[in-house]
């Protein structure tokens, strides 16, 4: 067989993902006339650091691609992957499609967890970016939670500074009530007649 023959076969053999290595043989005449085996040419399985570059290359198309897609896409894009979570590219993008949504985060990280803690040869080429995604998602969740806890503060703050100050408006009712009474009062004082005079004695007649 021709070195370009070889080599064909060899590309063929690494596009094509074959899994275990194949061996052909090409037929060659020995001095007797009777066919004799040639060497066999061993077809390698396509590197794994190969594999890992166009799983990463085709997820950071699918990202950048997700970021464009309306509720509606995503949400089919989600059913569509939600029972092919065992395998790690699939698991990876729907952690993506999954992170669009701040509900979603806490499921999201864990399909990214089971990536990073997967061994298979698939999973171990995508946990570089599988930790990126969880790091940052775990980042949003957090600022998110601190957020939800400051907005709850500042509405009971205000809840509280509403309260005192309906609270100081019935004060000021009753102290403005209270000051109107006792006008009311002494306006009524005022207008008592003034108090009469002591009858004079009369001296009595001489007999």
């Amino acid at each position: 067989m021709s070195a370009d023959r070889r080599h064909a076969v060899a590309m063929l053999a690494m596009l094509g993902g074959l899994g275990a290595c194949s061996l052909e043989r090409s037929t060659i005449r020995g001095p007797d006339g009777l066919p004799a085996a040639a060497p066999a040419v061993i077809v390698e399985q396509a590197s794994p650091l190969v594999a890992g570059d166009v799983n990463l290359r085709a997820i950071l198309a699918f990202y950048r691609n997700s970021r464009g897609m309306s509720a509606a896409e995503l949400a089919r894009e989600r059913e569509a992957l939600k029972g092919r979570v065992s395998d790690p590219l699939d698991a990876l993008r729907l952690a993506i499609l999954l992170g669009h949504r701040r509900s979603d985060l806490v499921r999201a990280l864990g399909l990214l967890d089971d990536i990073a803690e997967s061994d298979s040869p698939q999973a171990v080429a995508l946990q570089p970016l599988a930790r990126l995604l969880s790091d940052q998602y775990a980042e949003r969740l957090k600022l998110d939670t601190q957020a939800d806890r400051l907005g709850v503060t500042a509405r009971d703050a205000e809840l509280r500074a509403s309260e005192a100050s309906a609270e100081v408006e019935a004060l000021r009712a009753k102290a403005s009530a209270l000051q109107e009474k006792i006008d009311a009062l002494a306006e009524i004082e005022r207008s008592l007649p003034g108090r009469p005079a002591p009858p004079v004695p009369m001296g009595g007649a001489t007999q």
